[in-house]
């Protein structure tokens, strides 16, 4: 298999989970006139930078074929669908490389990257991604430079969970869905320290089906998060209304009736059962009802001081 068909059948593969306006998107820019012009300008203006990165780039992938399929007889790939065991071999392979393989197929793609980091190619392919409102600029960029470099047309869509490292790992990264059409990032609060959980939407992005649909990701990124603030999920507290009642009737500890007899007023304690009855409705009349009622309150109370019992 030669190293610029299977670039393209890379490219077909990862669009084929992309999402929808995405997929368009790619269509629509492969058979845009303007667009293929403005890419053969910069391919001429910048040939020979563009060449250079395509040598590092070829000695890369010659190197990853000699550490990984040069000893063995690569299967005829005629569909796409032929190539997925041998991608998912190639993985497989990459991962039991040794260090000194691993170091030098790096430095080939160093090599590649050095090359075009290039400040005025990169200004050229920005002025690029304005031009045919491609947006976000920072996610079409590395894709219109691999097009222009490269000749493949990858979908942007491929690492939008790159900004959640450290919350997820290098597989679930790479492994995310790529249909998100949404960035979620973590990024830390320059006065505070503090991190957080940003989400980008992109310009053709929907709650329903887009947001709803992803929302696992977004819950497992908070519920790290909390645990590393040690900040509870909050939770409607069951029996506010009532433990507020309570706690205004504690702070007056006693009560105070008109005695008809002596025709005096009278001072007592107010006891839980005392509370009951002017907290709840609908407590039945008898001694053994009246107890449960005041006893309602003692957990309420309890009840309360958990909640208010500071975490540390």
């Amino acid at each position: 298999m030669e190293i610029e068909e299977a670039g393209k059948i890379a490219e077909e593969i990862m669009r084929q989970n992309s999402h929808k306006t995405t997929k368009k998107t790619l269509r629509d820019l492969e058979s845009d006139e303007f667009f293929q012009k403005d890419v053969s300008g910069l391919r001429k203006k910048w040939d020979s930078i563009i060449k250079k990165a395509n040598i590092h780039f070829a000695e890369a992938q010659e190197t990853i074929v000699k550490f990984t399929f040069n000893k063995i007889t690569l299967p005829k790939i005629e569909k796409v669908e032929d190539a997925d065991p041998v991608f998912a071999d190639l993985a497989n392979r990459m991962k039991n490389l040794t260090q000194k393989e691993q170091k030098q197929i790096a430095v080939h793609y160093e090599k590649y990257l050095l090359t075009l980091a290039n400040r005025d190619l990169t200004n050229d392919i920005i002025e690029i991604c304005k031009k045919h409102r491609l947006s976000p600029i920072d996610i079409w960029l590395p894709q219109i430079r691999t097009y222009a470099v490269l000749g493949q047309l990858n979908p942007p869509d491929f690492f939008l969970t790159a900004g959640l490292s450290g919350y997820l790992s290098k597989d679930e990264i790479i492994h995310a869905p790529q249909d998100l059409n949404f960035i979620p990032k973590i990024e830390t609060n320059s006065a505070t320290g503090e991190k957080k959980l940003v989400v980008e939407f992109l310009p053709n992005t929907t709650l329903k089906q887009d947001f709803g649909k992803h929302w696992k990701i977004i819950d497992k990124i908070q519920k790290l998060l909390r645990i590393e603030k040690g900040i509870k999920r909050f939770h409607p507290v069951k029996n506010q209304e009532i433990a507020e009642k309570v706690a205004e009737l504690d702070k007056q500890k006693t009560e105070t009736y008109f005695d008809p007899l002596s025709k005096k007023p009278i001072e007592t304690k107010m006891t839980d059962i005392d509370k009951a009855l002017k907290v709840y409705d609908d407590v039945p009349f008898g001694k053994k009802e009246e107890l449960k009622a005041g006893n309602r309150i003692k957990q309420i109370r309890h009840q309360q001081k958990k909640r208010s019992k500071p975490p540390f």
